[in-house]
């Protein structure tokens, strides 16, 4: 009995002690009950969590928790401050002009599906382009 006893602390006392080796601070500006928060970032925190057997976890700061402005996210993560944003092109005009088209009007066109895959294929040639040494891409 005794030695049951024993092994269950022990089980106990390892077990709580392992913490995960990587933390990753996502900050962004939407409220926790918008749609993106709770269909794509928490999810998506989930399964980096999941897929890393709990080596990575994943801390979420929703609208702006952390301080600051929606335009003062780009610097948060250049500083440290966090590792990962959830950001809008609007809020940071000139930083980023090969996705600046899609903050316009009428762009969407009511397919957010076709416009996403312009998105990822604009970024797909922006990071061949930096890959390359554009510096002005």
């Amino acid at each position: 009995m005794i030695a049951l006893v024993l092994s269950v602390l022990f089980v106990m006392t390892t077990t709580q002690g392992i913490a995960a080796e990587l933390t990753l601070r996502v900050h962004h500006f939407l409220g926790e009950e918008s749609l993106p928060h709770q269909m794509l970032i928490e999810p998506w925190a989930e399964r980096i969590e999941s897929a890393s057997n709990g080596r990575i976890e994943v801390e979420i700061y929703p609208a702006m928790t952390l301080g600051g402005r929606a335009p003062a996210l780009v610097e948060q993560v250049r500083e440290g401050v966090v590792d990962i944003i959830w950001t809008a092109a609007a809020y940071t005009p000139g930083r980023f002009p090969r996705t600046e088209v899609f903050t316009l009007p009428m762009v969407h066109r009511g397919d957010p599906v076709a416009t996403n895959l312009a998105i990822m294929e604009t970024l797909d040639q922006g990071s061949s382009m930096i890959l390359k040494g554009c510096t002005r891409c």
